[in-house]
């Protein structure tokens, strides 16, 4: 068996208010009267829609006369902080974020990110470092496990973000700094996991280099999403899968589930999958997301779920937004 290695968790935080999500409804018509057990599961996978607040990742112009602290190595060494609303603040004001240039912003992104998994391991995650058999001194990408995950036997939730300068359980950096880690991550998904009995993986298909050095069988997106599947989701003893695929996290989740190679004992396990303005394409194959229920939520003005017919193989609806 591989070796893993993980970071302990921190433990449940129990005065964290939970926000609603909403419901992804598996519109698959069957033909019949009544829903089977199993179709009734596929139904309770929540999803809440992001694209009415990736509008806020606009181009920021830069602040004259203001400087920074550019040796900083923490967040809290640059002026900011997150609330116990989850929002970044700075620590003398309790102000918003205030864009000063390019690499400030960069800068603060990286301490970001390094927040964000700590409150990921704060809801009770283990990281995981990949390739599992790679030395300490090999280029390793991190991804993100519920501390159950090896003896849940129930649904496991897949969680792949879209590209850019996202990590591990980012959605977008921009909602991160501009309005909330509650809006710009994954962690009311894994509070929503936890309720309902689910174990569930964080991939990090955009953490392909480390130190300039490729990470060994996981150095394209794509790549990465098949390595995590084949040494950890594969194995697992999980007898439902669902998969929430954010942008470019769609294109992944096509080259995994359409590759010959994949596992059919997998996909029988596949119980849905929902997509966020996915950026797949059939392609001349005319491949199509036939098993499991597939949905795109996409960005639009019209009213939430507006059934938009098929659209690069999968079914559309609109995202209210």
């Amino acid at each position: 068996m591989d070796n893993i290695t993980t970071t302990e968790s921190k433990g449940d935080k129990e005065d964290v208010t939970t926000q609603p999500i909403d419901n992804l409804e598996a519109k698959k018509e069957k033909g019949k009267e009544k829903e089977t057990e199993a179709e009734e599961e596929t139904r309770k996978l929540p999803l809440r829609s992001l694209t009415e607040l990736l509008k806020q990742n606009e181009t920021e112009k830069p602040t004259k006369d203001k400087t920074y602290n550019a040796a900083a190595t923490t967040l809290e060494e640059l002026g900011y902080h997150y609330n116990a609303e989850n929002q970044l603040r700075s620590i003398a004001s309790d102000s918003k974020f205030e864009f000063i240039d390019q690499k400030h912003y960069d800068l603060l992104g990286d301490f970001v990110v390094t927040e964000i998994q700590k409150k990921i391991l704060d809801v009770g995650s283990l990281e995981v470092l990949i390739p599992l058999d790679a030395g300490e001194k090999d280029p390793r990408s991190n991804i993100f496990i519920s501390n159950d995950f090896h003896e849940n036997k129930s649904t496991l939730l897949v969680i792949i973000c879209g590209s850019g300068a996202v990590r591990a359980g980012m959605w977008a950096r921009s909602l991160c700094i501009n309005d909330s880690l509650e809006t710009g991550t994954v962690i009311p998904y894994l509070r929503m996991a936890k309720e309902r009995g689910y174990s569930y993986i964080v991939l990090n298909p955009n953490f392909t280099r480390n130190g300039g050095e490729p990470v060994e069988n996981a150095d394209t997106p794509q790549k990465h999403v098949s390595y995590c599947w084949e040494k950890l989701i594969s194995p697992s003893p999980a007898s439902k899968i669902a998969i929430i695929a954010h942008s470019y996290g769609g294109v992944c989740t096509q080259y995994l589930v359409q590759s010959p190679d994949f596992p059919k004992k997998d996909r029988a396990r596949l119980s849905c999958i929902a997509f966020t303005d996915s950026v797949h394409s059939v392609g001349r194959n005319g491949f199509k997301f036939e098993q499991p229920p597939t949905i795109n939520w996409v960005r639009s003005s019209k009213p939430l779920e507006k059934p938009l017919g098929k659209s690069e193989g999968v079914d559309a609806v609109t995202s209210g937004t």
